[in-house]
């Protein structure tokens, strides 16, 4: 069966870089890139200080060794292959992510104008998903996709990984839901911008 998941507390026994590397490891080999952000900014997305913010609260919920500032550097080179304009990147993100006190006033700000610079790359399609969006699947979780072939399902305690066919089709179909009801261009860059002030 394509489904593999892995709890938190038995992988990341030492800190979060093992973890971080893996995903760096399987993302160097992808070309084409989904994420749906109902809670945080994609990974890939994010900018050194809201990276550690994040990194940093994980291991201090979960009570793990400090790597954080490895686990960041990880994170960054994961960002670095935006720069590749063979790969494409697509994400959708929910409006209240642009709003929501997950690091301090000047984090997000920063964090926010870099969206507005990947926005405007030609490999990336940004999409905001307006809070007020009629969506007919409910965005609880998470979604990354690499090649339309792997999916990966973060929460809390476990990660899961899905190849399954079935299973990825299911994603693939509610990631094009998300898609479909968010706003690009200058309507999201007008959404992001709102939200730095």
């Amino acid at each position: 069966m394509g489904i593999e998941y892995n709890r938190h507390m038995a992988t990341m026994t030492e800190g979060t870089a093992p973890t971080q590397q893996k995903l760096l490891d399987m993302e160097t080999v992808g070309q084409v890139f989904k994420n749906f952000a109902p809670a945080v900014i994609p990974g890939k997305y994010q900018t050194h200080a809201y990276a550690t913010t994040r990194l940093a609260e994980a291991r201090d919920l979960l009570d793990l060794p400090d790597t954080v500032a490895q686990t960041v550097d990880l994170r960054m080179a994961r960002g670095q292959l935006i720069n590749d304009t063979d790969r494409s990147f697509h994400a959708v993100i929910a409006e209240h992510v642009l709003y929501g006190a997950t690091a301090d006033p000047d984090v997000m700000t920063e964090q926010l104008e870099h969206l507005l610079v990947l926005a405007d790359k030609p490999n990336v399609r940004l999409g905001i998903l307006p809070t007020r969006a009629r969506v007919t699947a409910s965005p609880m979780s998470h979604i990354d996709i690499v090649d339309d072939s792997t999916v990966s399902i973060e929460t809390m305690a476990v990660t899961y990984r899905i190849t399954d066919a079935p299973e990825v089709a299911m994603y693939l179909s509610m990631f094009d839901t998300y898609a479909q009801a968010a706003v690009y261009g200058d309507r999201a860059s007008s959404l992001i911008r709102q939200a730095r002030l």
